[in-house]
């Protein structure tokens, strides 16, 4: 890291100031004095370790120096290579500007939308470079998975979708509705723990307190608590066995049980979260982005047969005027051994195209 030095002012006329009527010996033991309290200004500095290199606080970390800027030097060299740019760089001894030469040499050769971060790695127990960039995905949707079909299944079936509706839960995020911000002021928790005792309901006619009741306390109410009873631990396995031995009856349960199969395959070695933007990762004001916990939850029924869903994405939608959606992002931990460029995962818009043919099939 180059050190900015700032520019200190002497005194230029500090002989002259010397130089009044004082006698030889005086003067003579003054200049003494002088030299003994500012050796400093004699003595060769030390090479000034720059700690904030690139937003990194590096002096908090202790590391192997040498073993560390031969790797960084090494990751370095590769990343080039595999971006057909030159490698030009002359080691100075201090690993606190090499550090920052090599960072700087590593985001000229980045691609213009990709991103190159510093981070220390606490398994390595030193200092590595990582690459960012955003995952294709499609933007400012929202991603509210009906879990009402259930209610049509029985028996094997059923306990299949309850099983299968826990597992997509976990691996992407999904919340609840008794724990995402617009439904829960849709049903009445938002300002209070009892529901009923909420602003919001006392203007909600009969049919709407209804489902609201039912959300809170009813058959609606009930089947979440089925989905979150459903312990995650072994959920694989079970899976996997009701996969083989469930026998659709008809049309709609083949369907349902295809495609349940084809996302879990997808989902099971995958975590969708972890594409997610990280908080203050990018944005000053983390408040101004509308994040993934408000884009993904569970919900009775759609828009179009469940008014509660209605009133929460019409609440979302009135914020989300005002707010900026942070696109997915994948990221990788260079090294030496990397065989080629970064591409970011096609997994989110892999996932996506599978949960429009759930979504629809599970409306049908």
């Amino acid at each position: 890291m180059a050190v900015s030095s700032r520019n200190r002012k002497y005194p230029t006329n500090f002989s002259s100031r010397t130089r009044r009527t004082v006698t030889d010996r005086a003067k003579t033991a003054f200049v003494e004095a002088v030299s003994q309290t500012n050796l400093f200004l004699t003595q060769k500095i030390d090479d000034i370790r720059g700690t904030d290199i690139h937003s990194l606080n590096a002096s908090e970390y202790e590391c192997n120096q040498d073993e560390n800027i031969v790797y960084l030097e090494d990751t370095v060299k590769k990343y080039c290579e595999n971006h057909n740019k030159d490698f030009v760089y002359s080691r100075t001894g201090n690993f606190y500007a090499d550090f920052s030469n090599l960072l700087d040499i590593v985001e000229q050769a980045c691609p213009k939308d990709h991103k190159i971060r510093a981070e220390f790695n606490l398994k390595r127990h030193s200092f590595v470079f990582m690459e960012s960039a955003n995952c294709d995905f499609p933007s400012y949707e929202l991603f509210f998975l009906p879990v009402s079909f259930i209610n049509r299944l029985e028996g094997e079936m059923q306990t299949l979708g309850l099983n299968f509706i826990k597992f997509t839960e976990i691996m992407c995020g999904f919340s609840t509705p008794y724990k995402h911000f617009d439904f829960c002021y849709s049903i009445g928790l938002g300002d209070t723990d009892n529901w009923r005792e909420s602003d919001f309901i006392t203007e909600y006619d009969d049919s709407v307190f209804s489902l609201v009741e039912d959300y809170n306390e009813g058959k609606i109410k009930s089947l979440f608590d089925r989905i979150e009873s459903i312990k995650f631990d072994g959920i694989e396995k079970k899976l996997e066995e009701l996969f083989s031995s469930v026998k659709p009856k008809d049309s709609f349960e083949f369907q349902i049980v295809t495609l349940m199969e084809e996302g879990f395959k997808l989902m099971k070695d995958n975590f969708l979260p972890n594409y997610f933007p990280e908080e203050n990762d990018e944005f000053e004001n983390y408040d101004e982005i509308l994040d993934a916990s408000r884009l993904f939850c569970l919900c009775y029924d759609d828009e179009e047969h469940d008014e509660v869903t209605d009133m929460a994405i019409y609440n979302l939608n009135q914020e989300a005027q005002n707010l900026y959606c942070a696109d997915m992002t994948d990221c990788i931990t260079l090294s030496p051994d990397d065989k080629e460029a970064f591409k970011p995962s096609d997994y989110p818009s892999r996932w996506a195209e599978w949960y429009i043919k759930f979504y629809r099939a599970i409306n049908n």
